[in-house]
């Protein structure tokens, strides 16, 4: 993720600059960077898709409906989920 403004970082955009906002808070996919750093291990996790759901889904932190943003890993289970409404990154993993 080499894509850093002089004046900001990434960790200061919304959503790290990999979706971005548009009317009515629906996301769009901006820019697929080759990997996302992993917040608890600061391990890189390379990224395998990035899409934007068909479908409405439940945010596990705000809990509001909403097509969310999804960004999974080639060598992780983990995944992200792009919340617009709480503008957050929810990190997961899949439940056993």
């Amino acid at each position: 993720m080499d894509y850093i403004s002089q004046e900001v970082t990434v960790d200061e955009l919304p959503f790290q600059g990999l979706f971005v906002i548009q009317k009515d808070n629906v996301l769009c996919l901006a820019e697929r960077p080759d990997w996302v750093r992993d917040p608890q291990t600061g391990q890189r996790l390379y990224v395998s898709s990035m899409s934007v759901s068909e479908s409405l889904v439940t945010c596990p932190v705000c809990k509001l409906e909403n097509y969310h943003g999804i960004i999974t890993f080639m060598d992780s289970p983990k995944f992200v989920i792009a919340c617009s409404k709480c503008k957050n990154f929810v990190w997961m993993e899949p439940t056993k």
